[in-house]
């Protein structure tokens, strides 16, 4: 992304475009896909919960062929990157049978 931006500000000597790791994450989902029938995304429903009130979202998503029910949980770390990814390692569980915050 960097690379990118430098190149559209033809920034070559880094005056416009600062190195990422010093970027301010201000969101992000995080989120966990479970693979479900593709016939069940007929009946499954769209949810949102408020963010004021540890809000999250989930809904079906294909992918490929497959179909997903997705969960996702929005995070807003207003934190560099490099620090902002290693609080959300530690601070959040993926595992196979769980998702937690």
């Amino acid at each position: 992304m960097q690379e990118n931006l430098s190149n559209l500000f033809s920034d070559t000597r880094g005056f416009i475009v600062q190195p990422a790791r010093t970027w301010i994450l201000k969101e992000c989902d995080v989120n966990k896909d479970i693979q479900i029938e593709p016939m069940a995304q007929l009946t499954s429903i769209n949810l949102q919960i408020n963010p004021a009130i540890r809000g999250f979202r989930s809904y079906v998503k294909r992918i490929d062929d497959k179909a997903f029910y997705r969960f996702e949980h929005p995070v807003n770390p207003t934190a560099p990157v490099s620090s902002a990814f290693e609080s959300l390692r530690k601070d959040v569980k993926i595992d196979k049978d769980s998702f937690s915050l």
